[in-house]
Order: C-alpha cells, then sequence, then structure tokens
C-alpha cells in the first residue's frame, strides 16, 4: 500500500475511474491505482475533487492537510464511531481529578522514560547528566498532587532533553532549542513534521476505538485542539520521531540543501520531504518488542489505545506507558 504526496502547487487532484488523477495546468502529471493507497497528504495550495472526496470516504482513504512547510490544517476521514457510551464515560472522566493525576503521571514517566532511553542509547552514556535526571523526575512525580506540578515536571525535563538531544546532532542546520510555532530551522521542521505524522497516526487508533478525540486528561481541552491524540502521542515522540531526526541528520539522508527558503519561510524540498517521509514509513513499520510479541509501531499504537479504553472503563487498574 502507497502513501500518496502531493506537493505541486497549484495542481489538481480528482479521479478517472478506480485511479488517482494529478494534473497542472491541464496537463496529467500521473496516475495512481486507488486499490494500492492507504493515505494521502496533501501540501499546501492542492486543488480537490468532490467527485474524488465520496470515493475516498467510501473506501476509508485518509487525506491529510498539511501547509507547504508541514503544519498540520485538518483530515478528511469517515464518519465517527456510534459507541456513545465510551465517549460519555470520556466525557464523566474529565471530572475525575484522580484519574486525570494517575494517567498524566503515568503519561509523563513513560514519556521522560523514552526521551533518556534515546539519549543514553545515542551517546553510549548510561551515567548522563539525563540519567539522575530522570530519576529526580521520577520521584517527583510520585509525590505529585496535581496536574499543574506534574506538567511543570515534563517542561523542565523536555529542556533538558533537548539540550542533550541538540549535542547529538552532528549537523545542527541553526537548531537551538524546540520551537513549534512557526519552526525556525530546518531541525524544528523535520520535528514538526514527524509529530504531524505520528499524530495523525494516534489520531485513526483514537478514533477506531470509538473515542472522541478532543476529550484529553493530561492536556488541557481546547476548542479544536484534540488533547487525547495529544496524550497518547506523548510516549512515542522520542522513540519514533526525536530517533528519525536524529538518524537522517546524521547519516544525511536529509541535508541542509534539502530545505529551500520562499517569502521568509524555510521547508523541505520535494525531495528531502519524499526522503523523510519514506525514512518514516520504514521505521513506523520496523518490529520492536511489546511484552511477549514482536509488533510494528502501529500496532503498538492500537495496543495502547485500546489499553487506554481499558482503564478508562474501569476493567484496568492503571494505565502503563509503553517502553522502547
Amino acid at each position: 500500500m502507497s502513501i500518496i504526496i502531493v506537493s505541486e502547487q497549484g495542481s489538481r487532484l480528482t479521479r478517472q475511474g478506480r485511479s488517482l488523477i494529478l494534473l497542472k495546468d491541464g496537463q496529467k502529471k500521473w496516475m495512481h491505482p486507488l486499490s494500492n493507497v492507504e493515505k494521502i497528504i496533501l501540501l499546501g495550495r492542492i486543488e480537490f475533487s468532490s467527485a474524488l472526496t465520496g470515493v475516498l470516504l467510501r473506501e476509508n482513504i485518509d487525506v491529510i492537510f498539511l501547509t507547504v512547510d508541514g503544519r498540520y490544517k485538518g483530515r478528511l476521514c469517515g464518519a465517527m464511531s456510534k459507541n456513545i457510551f465510551i465517549r460519555k464515560k470520556q466525557y464523566e472522566r474529565l471530572e475525575d481529578m484522580a484519574f486525570k493525576l494517575q494517567f498524566s503521571k503515568a503519561l509523563v514517566a513513560g514519556k521522560c522514560r523514552n526521551q533518556a532511553r534515546l539519549i543514553n542509547r545515542a551517546a553510549s552514556d548510561e551515567d548522563s547528566e539525563i540519567q539522575e535526571k530522570l530519576q529526580n523526575l521520577l520521584r517527583s512525580l510520585q509525590a505529585a498532587q496535581d496536574l499543574y506540578t506534574v506538567r511543570g515536571l515534563e517542561g523542565s525535563f523536555s529542556a533538558l532533553y533537548f539540550k542533550e538531544f541538540r549535542a547529538l546532532l552532528k549537523y545542527r542546520m541553526g537548531f537551538e532549542k524546540r520551537i513549534k510555532h512557526p519552526p525556525p530551522d530546518p531541525i524544528n521542521i523535520l520535528l514538526s513534521l514527524g509529530y504531524t505524522m505520528l499524530f495523525n497516526n494516534v489520531y485513526a487508533m483514537v478514533e477506531g476505538h470509538g473515542l472522541d478525540p478532543y476529550a484529553g486528561y493530561f492536556h488541557e481541552p481546547d476548542y479544536g485542539h484534540p488533547a487525547l491524540v495529544s496524550d497518547l502521542m506523548e510516549e512515542f515522540r522520542a522513540l519514533i520521531v526525536d530517533r528519525l531526526t536524529l538518524n537522517v541528520v546524521n547519516r544525511q539522508q536529509v541535508k541542509e540543501e534539502d530545505f529551500v527558503t520562499e517569502d521568509g519561510v524555510c521547508r523541505l524540498s520535494k525531495k528531502g520531504l519524499e526522503n523523510f517521509l519514506e525514512a518514516y514509513r520504514k521505521l513506523i513499520m520496523q518490529k520492536q518488542k511489546f511484552k511477549d510479541e514482536q509488533l510494528n509501531y502501529l500496532q503498538i499504537i492500537h495496543k495502547q489505545v485500546l489499553q487506554f479504553r481499558q482503564f478508562l472503563e474501569g476493567r484496568r487498574a492503571d494505565y502503563e506507558a509503553f517502553r522502547g
């Protein structure tokens, strides 16, 4: 199955029978069979026919809309789950402070363990400063009495983590620290793009389990923010996106010349984008040890969302973040 990426500005995506067609200035650029399409990613100003919309919804082919520099705008997907009962339980849990605190502590502990593990693996130094800080964080998390404290601990540890992350880059390309909006340099662009891809993988699993993506617990629910998706992707950020970014930069699979600046905005070229997304696809499909199984990351995300649902429903006593 293929992930179709369209970045040709001013082009139009339509269909002819059972095939996708890309047109530019009235000329056919390529044709691709729909039966082999898993997902479509549109970057920037791409026209999209209404006839194609109906076919993609019927075929359950997600479409992700990004800005030209890779920021998330939205997605087209099929109808949401009819399971009102699980969503009702979600809304009830929004007022359950003990549940929110327990879940958030587990998320932050898992995320920070995975961050420390990535740094230690890449630096080959199990006695680094980050390991000591991790132990301090875990003790402080255990004692935390409110979400404000948990969020503060996560923020402090992440600031240290990205300082260590920067030191592991062979080619820093102007990277000083993590800045989200807008990403000012090539490394931040890769991180943001990778998090966008991970976000969409988690979003699909959350909806697949009948959950409301907007009813989250560690991230404060806000208008237009799928807070539960942001919650459940936390433990995978370092394992997938940060690891991938280190790999493609240090191995020069994506180089500084793969970035272009237009109208004062730095973004990946088409070639750099394709290289990065192909590397992401390969990593997400790599087998990892999950308890007594060998599963790829998509399967592990599925298992973790299922575990969260069981915890939400009271069928589990706790939530255990995945440790890579």
